[in-house]
């Protein structure tokens, strides 16, 4: 589509300008006319009606006044046509620039994300590998201060796990997560606070669920990206429960 862009850019501005050039044309052929009239039309005498040269000469006026008028109405309504379709088009075209600078950061993010998960899991390294996803998850990608990850096993109900940022900041958002709510589903009622977002990881295959809590803002976020970032950390924390299941 951005290829196709700059074409139609083109085409309209040869419009816009070939428009120009038409109502120009237009302007000087009348403006020839006028110069002219008085040595065109000297009146004329049709029958036995006869018409003044002057009489003759003002209606050749008002008819060339008429038609520059029409003209000049055509050539507003052509042009404000052809500039909207312009700022059309280069919205069109903002938008996907747009678009694929927010893809590209979103490869980035990736990228760093899984960079990393391959260090991931391991004892040593488990507590600042969370927390450094912890930090692309919730600053880069929902665009928020702080917020949490709880792991579900939804057959007891219970919390096996829960993940804070900043590391540590148990009570900063002070709200009540229904560990019941988020078993059954029903995510939109599972906090006491409607400010507070509740997000779960794509995947669905285990009896243990992961869901993401934070605090709505007013910057936008792309819940999408946010659910796959999700369901990598609900996966890490698949792997190193199964292995500390089995010890």
């Amino acid at each position: 589509m951005c290829k196709r862009m700059p074409k139609r850019i083109k085409k309209n501005f040869r419009k816009i300008l070939m428009a120009r050039r038409a109502v120009l044309f237009a302007f000087v052929l009348v403006a020839v006319v006028s110069v002219l009239t008085p040595h065109i039309f000297k009146g004329h005498v049709i029958g036995s009606f006869s018409i003044p040269e002057d009489y003759e000469q003002s209606v050749i006026i008002f008819v060339e006044s008429v038609f520059i008028f029409l003209i000049y109405r055509i050539y507003r309504r052509k042009i404000n046509s052809l500039f909207a379709e312009r700022e059309q088009i280069e919205n069109e075209l903002k938008n996907s620039y747009e678009h694929i600078g927010r893809i590209n950061n979103e490869r980035k993010l990736l990228k760093d994300f899984m960079s990393i998960c391959q260090v991931f899991p391991g004892k040593e390294v488990e507590k600042v590998s969370y927390a450094k996803l912890l930090s692309y998850l919730f600053v880069s990608v929902a665009k928020s201060k702080e917020g949490l990850v709880r792991f579900i096993d939804i057959r007891s109900g219970k919390t096996l796990k829960e993940l804070y940022y900043p590391s540590g900041d148990s009570g900063a958002m002070n709200f009540k997560l229904s560990n019941l709510a988020v078993a059954n589903g029903n995510l939109e009622h599972a906090t006491n606070r409607e400010d507070i977002n509740v997000i779960e990881s794509y995947y669905q295959e285990s009896p243990i669920k992961c869901v993401l809590c934070f605090k709505s803002g007013r910057n936008e976020y792309d819940k999408s990206l946010l659910r796959l970032l999700l369901t990598h950390i609900h996966l890490l924390f698949l792997a190193s429960f199964s292995r500390s299941a089995l010890r």
